[in-house]
């Protein structure tokens, strides 16, 4: 069950691409601020990333509202002028607990513009948004706020269609436009909280949230190891929350529940920028729980001692420079008798030049009739590592199954440095004490004949996995590279039914979580797993090595894959004697 996370460089750009708007609200001729929401639709969404538009209509929408179906209907108009050049959606201040509620209205109106959900109530009040229509004309690129109006009104409609037509002709914006929220409905935003405490409310959640990774040796560029790093890291700690790049999981909250979640709920959100926004205050005497926070160990064996560790018989030279090929290294284990596993883990020699690492088995001659057919990845794998990943052991009761003679295949991917290096990375087994009750099984769903065109936002594709047993589903991991945007696991059960067990709504690259769920979900005999999910090869997605390409399947980072990763275990006790793995 292994994890993967975020690199040092990687993290390093995402703060560096932070922009500095984070408090007060949006008028005119300043900046609006930068926020990443789901919208009703379950799709994500983050403003300054609409780089393909020119102009970005911002509009209050709230679900019991009389008023809503003419603002949808002038919020879809106002996007109509010019598709190309307009992204325009709804922004709604609706709690968590109006989710349905607020998905139900939008659907049943048939709006074709995203309403973007802020249940945690932090985008609405910050752009200045009081009354149900209120809205912003935001440049996109600048991000200036070019004018304030309502779509609440004829009169308003008016008045930002006539805006929006001008600046599209270049000719800027007119100097009268109707007053905003007049005979609108009052937004239903709950007031900031007040006297928020950093010992008894902030530190508690940068604990649990924040300092697994931010302390020294675990990945992050700077530690969250007491008040002051909190108050000095604090106007960047409310931008990358906002725009839901920390803490990192890329989830839907709607859809499962996941025992590693990493996600803010939105009272905690709503706490760090009340504290964040009334100055990061510290009260005189005040205790500080992250001074006294036993701090995580740097990146070590994460399980503990192995039974068995297995390294490279000889060092692997890195070049200096060039595309590094993907290496295969094969490691026998020198078993002599079957084993089962419990857990695995990769160490990496040198995590300056260790890309990441997949793990197979291979069987010995005189039983690999009996192994699941792996293909470089497509369809198994036994360990994996990636910079900054987490792992845990299998589910309680299962275990992978190692015949006597297994070897141990490293599909080794290194990145040069500018000058050489080796590496001599490790794999560390863990065996169960007796044989588990059940096997684990880590099997995929993939897709390899794609061609993603050029400058395409939301390129869709699918890939499906047939469930031959019946078995309890443990986790999902997708996998993708620089372009992945999003992947939603659906189970289509053998009684017509189906169920989303998963949906991923803004992949990163750089962390590839396995998502744990809470509790396995029974997959019957028959059941297929789909993963439906889309490649960004626009100027919107910040990590596209060159929108200009067509984008085939290739095992370099700037090529694409499409893995949809399923760990389960039939329910039926594992057979006596050899027998075929499915």
């Amino acid at each position: 069950m292994q994890y993967s996370g975020i690199t040092l460089k990687a993290l390093s750009l995402v703060l560096l691409l932070a922009l500095p708007v984070w408090g007060g609200e949006a008028t005119a001729g300043e900046k609006a601020i930068d926020f990443r929401l789901i919208d009703h639709r379950g799709a994500s969404h983050q403003i300054h990333r609409f780089l393909d538009k020119k102009f970005i209509v911002l509009t209050a929408w709230q679900h019991d509202c009389p008023d809503t179906a003419a603002i949808s209907a002038a919020i879809d108009e106002l996007a109509a002028l010019d598709v190309a050049a307009i992204a325009a959606l709804g922004v709604s201040p609706s709690p968590l607990a109006a989710h349905d509620a607020v998905t139900q209205k939008a659907a049943a109106l048939g709006i074709h513009a995203p309403i973007l959900l802020d249940e945690a109530q932090l985008i609405v009040p910050q752009l200045g948004l009081e009354y149900a229509g209120d809205t912003l004309l935001v440049e996109a690129g600048s991000w200036k706020v070019l004018q304030r109006g309502t779509a609440a009104s004829a009169e308003g409609v008016q008045a930002l269609r006539a805006a929006l037509e001008s600046c599209l002709k270049g000719e800027g914006i007119p100097v009268s436009a109707a007053p905003a929220g007049e005979g609108a409905c009052v937004l239903d935003v709950a007031p900031q909280l007040q006297d928020v405490s950093y010992s008894k409310d902030i530190a508690p959640i940068l604990a649990a949230h924040c300092v697994a990774c931010h302390s020294p040796g675990n990945g992050a560029p700077f530690s969250f190891s007491d008040a002051k790093k909190a108050q000095g890291w604090a106007k960047m700690t409310k931008e990358v929350v906002l725009t839901q790049r920390m803490p990192p999981w890329s989830a839907d909250p709607h859809i499962g529940v996941f025992k590693n979640g990493r996600g803010l709920s939105p009272e905690e959100q709503r706490k760090l920028a009340a504290w964040i926004d009334a100055g990061a205050v510290v009260g005189a005497g005040e205790s500080d729980p992250l001074s006294k926070l036993e701090l995580p160990a740097p990146r070590a064996w994460l399980l503990g001692a192995p039974d068995l560790v297995l390294a490279f018989e000889k060092p692997e030279v890195i070049p200096p420079e060039g595309v590094q090929k993907y290496r295969h290294i094969f490691v026998k284990s020198n078993l002599t008798e079957d084993k089962w596993l419990r857990g695995a883990d990769v160490l990496p020699g040198n995590a300056a030049v260790v890309h990441h690492v997949l793990v197979f088995m291979k069987y010995p001659e005189d039983k690999d009739w009996m192994q699941y057919d792996p293909v470089d990845g497509m369809r198994s794998f036994t360990a994996g590592f990636v910079q900054g990943k987490e792992v845990a052991f299998f589910p309680e009761g299962t275990g992978m199954f190692v015949p006597a003679g297994t070897e141990f295949m490293f599909q080794m991917h290194y990145t040069a440095t500018g000058k050489e290096e080796t590496d001599v990375s490790e794999l560390g087994l863990y065996f169960c004490k007796e044989k588990p009750e059940r096997e684990l099984m880590m099997r995929t769903a993939f897709h390899i004949n794609f061609a993603i065109p050029p400058h395409a936002t939301d390129y869709e594709i699918s890939a499906k996995h047939l469930v031959k047993q019946d078995s309890m589903l443990y986790s999902m991991t997708p996998h993708m590279h620089f372009r992945g945007s999003r992947m939603r696991y659906d189970a289509h059960f053998p009684d017509g039914t189906s169920k989303t067990l998963l949906s991923v709504v803004n992949y990163d690259f750089n962390w590839q979580h396995l998502y744990e769920l809470a509790e396995p979900v029974f997959l019957p005999q028959g059941t297929k797993i789909e993963c439906v999910g889309a490649f960004d090869n626009s100027v919107r997605n910040e990590f596209n090595p060159n929108p200009d390409d067509t984008v085939e399947f290739g095992q370099q980072s700037w090529e694409e894959m499409y893995i949809g990763y399923i760990a389960y275990a039939p329910v039926a006790p594992i057979k006596d004697g050899p027998h075929r793995r499915y």
